[in-house]
């Protein structure tokens, strides 16, 4: 590939002419009066090489690097491998240095067949679980068999293709109520049955995360019992459909509150709660 002529011509290609000449020597000026007047125009290139290879190792390719910086692929390969049998670049000037060090290797970022870890694959699906979502409803409402996603409730790594997948469904899934809510008896029993298989493997709601720390391996929720959880989405659901068939002790107590704050009268939470006023009235109670 033929550059255009300047410096960089001139120092990679060993142009000669006129042009190069002339533009290598007003670069070299350049750089000898910012010298000169005490500005930094050059980095140490180690610690943004050991961010790339870095970044490498988690999946992401040189180019795909640059692309994400908006570094030009020539600087990258320097700052990698060198040129023309010379080393690896010993400087770099800050501002691709800086664009560079901002690149991450997430979720967003990582090709879809690379690897990554599965904290928030897992947990997400835990959630669903925690909340009476079973393996096999997770599986039909993904649209694949439940062989290929019950390996993934305990995935230590995952395909980033895979991973956002799951995050998307979580979003979907984690604000619905979990299939035969409203069903026949036998129904309701099997999201009591995945409930509890939730709750004796310590598996926590989307209550327990936000968005911030789901995807977090350092980060640890909180540890009370799920009934001291509270699921805003769950008693929103329930207020709406008048029905708190679905809640926890906690959340049934969060609803009284809630429609009390709102200036709802007491009948109105009996009516969802199916209990007398009295049982609303003690709740208040408890609280006043």
């Amino acid at each position: 590939m033929s550059r255009k002529h300047g410096y960089v011509k001139y120092r990679l290609e060993g142009c000669r002419c006129d042009t190069c000449r002339n533009d290598c020597k007003l670069q070299m000026r350049r750089y000898r009066r910012s010298k000169a007047y005490g500005k930094v125009y050059l980095v140490d290139a180690g610690p943004v090489r050991a961010h790339v290879q870095a970044l490498q190792r988690e999946g992401l390719g040189a180019e795909r690097i640059a692309r994400l910086a908006g570094v030009g692929l020539g600087t990258m390969n320097g700052l990698l491998y060198g040129f023309g049998g010379k080393p690896p670049s010993r400087k770099i000037h800050p501002e691709p240095a800086k664009k560079i060090l901002a690149v991450s290797a997430t979720i967003d970022t990582l090709s879809s067949r690379a690897a990554m870890d599965g904290t928030g694959t897992r947990r997400r699906l835990q959630a669903l679980a925690a909340i009476g979502w079973s393996m096999s409803a997770v599986a039909r409402a993904w649209g694949k068999s439940p062989p290929c996603v019950i390996p993934l409730f305990t995935a230590e790594r995952v395909r980033v293709g895979t991973a956002r997948a799951v995050r998307e469904l979580y979003d979907a899934l984690s604000s619905a109520p979990p299939p035969y809510h409203s069903g026949s008896r036998h129904q309701k029993a099997a999201i009591t049955r995945t409930k509890r298989m939730a709750a004796e493997r310590g598996w926590r709601p989307p209550a327990a995360w936000d968005d911030d720390t789901i995807d977090d391996p350092t980060f640890v929720p909180c540890v009370e019992d799920d009934p001291g959880l509270v699921d805003e989405v769950a008693i929103e659901r329930a207020i709406k459909t008048k029905s708190a068939k679905d809640l926890t002790t906690a959340e049934r107590r969060a609803l009284v509150l809630l429609l009390h704050e709102r200036g709802m009268p007491v009948s109105v939470a009996a009516r969802i709660l199916k209990c007398g006023p009295g049982r609303i009235a003690a709740i208040l109670g408890e609280v006043a």
